[in-house]
């Protein structure tokens, strides 16, 4: 009976109905309190509701009774980031990928968190680790463009926003940090096209009409005060966001290798 609900919760859970799946995960734990799946995956669904020191403490408790899940430790570490115990994240990531070396979603995070910590070149090699093991990932080549950014490598920065873009073309924050690296390189044409390119795509998140020149004129480094005089949203260079790993059971998970 217990598989069963557990598998439903998991149905719930994939289709987005986050209080309902709880309900029978904690169902599940009524009957079965150091049950791991359901222990790890309420932490999940408090995670995704923004309960963070209750995801903490679930997934914790999941630990303590099934110590060796790579994936539970990387997520515990989403947790903690959000906490802000950005040392505690790391060490978490770093006990996922001792337990399970060529976790690409564990490489990327501890990336994340790295990036937080603003260990640059450290992050830069995690986001490389995870594109070895999965070349495709976008955020990942998005990510380590912006600490290649932040290291003034700009070309390697450029570098690494054109992998993303010929994997994803509309990918409108890699087109935009693509410009800031170009202007970076004073490679001013360039700089007009990939702006121009980005207001093709995406005018709106940018508080601006396709007919509106700025981006595409002379007027290329726009300070946040001209930003403000024009009454546009100063845009901010930000890393995409960590990502939830194995929204499975451990069952499950182990079968597949």
């Amino acid at each position: 009976m217990t598989d069963v609900r557990l598998q439903q919760a998991l149905a719930l859970h994939r289709g987005r109905r986050l209080e309902d799946a709880e309900r029978l995960y904690r169902e599940i734990l009524a009957e079965e309190p150091r049950h791991f799946d359901a222990l790890h995956l309420v932490g999940l669904v408090q995670y995704e509701t923004g309960r963070w020191d209750a995801a903490v403490a679930s997934i914790r408790a999941a630990i303590a009774v099934r110590p060796g899940f790579a994936p539970a430790f990387a997520n515990l570490g989403l947790a903690l980031q959000k906490l802000q115990h950005l040392d505690e994240a790391l060490g978490s990531y770093d006990r996922a990928l001792a337990l399970a070396p060529d976790y690409a979603e564990g490489h990327y995070n501890r990336g994340n968190v790295l990036l937080d910590l603003r260990r640059l070149e450290d992050a830069v090699a995690s986001f490389d680790r995870a594109l070895a093991l999965e070349p495709g990932r976008t955020q990942a080549l998005y990510n380590r463009g912006i600490a290649l950014l932040d290291l003034e490598r700009p070309e390697e920065a450029v570098a690494s926003f054109d992998r993303a873009l010929a994997l994803r073309p509309d990918y409108a924050r890699a087109l935009y940090n693509r410009a800031i690296a170009l202007q970076h390189l004073r490679r001013q044409d360039e700089v007009a096209a990939s702006l121009a390119r980005l207001l093709e795509l995406a005018p709106q998140p940018w508080g601006m009409a396709k007919d509106q020149p700025v981006w595409v004129t002379g007027e290329l480094t726009l300070t946040g005060r001209q930003f403000g005089a024009l009454g546009l949203p100063v845009p901010v260079m930000l890393p995409e966001s960590a990502v939830l790993v194995h929204l499975t059971t451990a069952e499950a998970a182990s079968t597949r290798g």
